[in-house]
């Protein structure tokens, strides 16, 4: 039984959805994030799913079609459903590495074109109701979800806040 190859499979499978929030909930440089670990591999997990949901259906589009099977084989532990397995990744591995990067590229840049247009737009501070989710000076983890917390309610009072959102 070969361990390594399920782990890195796993690991591929993961990894665009840990980049994607490690760049969308960016803290300031000074400061660490400290969230639960529960909660960031729960996220982590949630924007991977997302993430290869809409590049299925993109690659989709342009004629690229996931087979199961194969990633089932992949992840089997008898070796020659493994090696079966193998083949067919060998036979597909241009568009099957053009998923991956693209899927990585894009996982670090949309994040950073979020939080830019956020930045621009003032987002963070134009809609009241969105206010605790795009507050980048709120303490890390903060989401839309949670009630906000103290400091993100004294950055809704202070001066750099327009009156009108006070």
């Amino acid at each position: 039984m070969n361990l390594a190859l399920p782990a890195l499979i796993a690991f591929l499978v993961l990894l665009p959805g840990f980049v994607f929030r490690s760049g969308l909930k960016r803290t300031e440089s000074e400061s660490l994030d400290f969230s639960p670990f529960g909660r960031v591999a729960a996220e982590g997990v949630l924007f991977s799913l997302i993430l290869h949901a809409v590049w299925l259906s993109i690659s989709s589009l342009v004629g690229f079609r996931l087979d199961p099977l194969t990633l089932m084989n992949l992840l089997s532990a008898h070796a020659a459903t493994q090696a079966r397995g193998n083949v067919q990744i060998a036979s597909q591995f241009g568009a099957i590495s053009a998923y991956f990067i693209s899927l990585l590229v894009a996982s670090h840049v949309v994040p950073a074109l979020i939080r830019r247009a956020i930045s621009t737009f003032k987002l963070d501070l134009s809609i009241r109701s969105l206010v605790p989710c795009f507050d980048f000076m709120t303490r890390p983890g903060t989401t839309c979800l949670l009630a906000p917390t103290l400091k993100s309610r004294m950055s809704l009072t202070s001066s750099t806040c327009p009156r009108s959102l006070r």
